[in-house]
């Protein structure tokens, strides 16, 4: 069993959701032939012990008995963060298929030898073979996580003088409560609605930033409890 470059290139299909997403863990933006595995990309982004992703990285060949040769090609290669894997030794560069749980009911037959194969090939080269769902994927956290995506620094742009003022008076005004909820800390700030609505991004964009705290494992809403994270610079309301 060897292992190659990919020679499949992902590209519109009439049957499949195809397209592709931004991220930060590869040189350019990564295609996806599902939403699901949109979604896996999405979260690989946003995951801290994760340097770098690649798309269906190597299509592994093998000779199966009185049959012709067969070959299996992974869905995404992640390499996670040396000091990660230091501190997690059960971390390691990890090949991942992406597959709903009714199609691997489905197809087990046919899908059984291929990832028998990719867990050969994975120990043979120190590395790990994972299956993974719509029950890992699908999550609360990434509803979560598509929320705050769209208040990262590259789509929002660099904050503005006056953003940054505001980034200000909302950790002032938290540091003094420990602990509130978005509603309550922007009520404390202002009483306008319309300096209400101009507050809420850069709120967010702290939240994205991990300036502030919150629990990304539940539903967010404007009554989520929130809180000072050890990032915030109340000097400049934004990370240190």
């Amino acid at each position: 069993m060897d292992g190659t470059l990919p020679v499949r290139k992902i590209g519109p299909s009439p049957v499949k959701n195809t397209g592709r997403v931004s991220t930060r863990k590869a040189n350019q933006s990564q295609t996806f032939e599902s939403l699901l595995e949109r979604d896996f990309l999405i979260l690989l982004d946003v995951d801290p012990r994760v340097v770098r992703i690649g798309i269906q990285p190597i299509t592994l060949r093998w000779a199966a008995v009185a049959e012709k040769a067969k070959e299996y090609t992974p869905d995404v290669v992640v390499h996670y963060d040396p000091s990660s894997i230091e501190t997690d030794p059960r971390l390691r560069t990890t090949l991942f298929e992406v597959k709903p749980r009714a199609i691997l009911k489905r197809k087990w037959s046919e899908l059984q030898p291929k990832f028998k194969a990719a867990v050969a090939w994975a120990r043979e080269h120190e590395c790990r073979f994972k299956i993974v769902t719509e029950v890992e994927i699908q999550t609360p956290y990434l509803e979560n996580v598509r929320i705050l995506r769209h208040y990262r620094p590259d789509r929002m742009g660099l904050p503005s003088e006056e953003a940054l003022q505001f980034r200000s008076l909302l950790l002032e005004q938290l540091a003094r409560c420990k602990q509130t909820t978005p509603r309550n800390l922007l009520e404390m700030v202002t009483n306008s609605w319309d300096e209400q609505a101009r507050l809420i991004p850069q709120l967010w964009a702290l939240v994205n930033d991990q300036v502030i705290g919150i629990d990304l494992s539940a539903p967010l809403t404007m009554a989520s409890p929130i809180w000072l994270s050890g990032k915030a610079n109340l000097s400049e309301g934004i990370q240190s």
